[in-house]
């Protein structure tokens, strides 16, 4: 699965404080959280990014702190899943810039996150 596009979708949110705005507005519309990555793949997709419903989960789940005791992959492991086909300076050079597109993405999607845990605590409210 790539997460180019759920990349691509926070960067441009991030850049536009438009889009910011007419996203936060879907995702506090929503009545359940859990519709959060149906609805962010259908507005990316209007926005001409083609990404799934699935990737958002994915990216959303991978935003989740990791718990104690969860295992994390060893530095072999993860050069078995990569490839390592690059020269060491371009895998560094890759490794930095997709490190630092992530951050951002998690940032903005931690922020998204909070905003819809927000919004579920003021319909629980106001339910009650």
């Amino acid at each position: 699965m790539s997460f180019e596009p759920v990349i691509e979708f926070f960067s441009r949110v991030r850049a536009n404080p438009g889009l910011q705005q007419e996203l936060t507005q879907r995702l506090n519309a929503l009545s359940d959280s859990g519709q959060a990555p149906a609805a962010m793949a259908r507005f990316a997709n209007e926005k001409g990014i083609a990404a799934t419903q699935e990737a958002f989960s994915q990216a959303l789940s991978a935003a989740v702190p990791v718990r104690a005791g969860d295992a994390e992959l060893s530095e072999a492991e993860l050069e078995s899943v990569s490839g390592g086909m690059l020269p060491d300076w371009m895998q560094e050079m890759k490794d930095q810039l997709l490190a630092e597109q992530m951050a951002k993405a998690l940032e903005l999607m931690n922020t998204v996150t909070a905003n819809i845990q927000l919004q579920n605590n003021n319909i629980t409210s106001n339910i009650r």
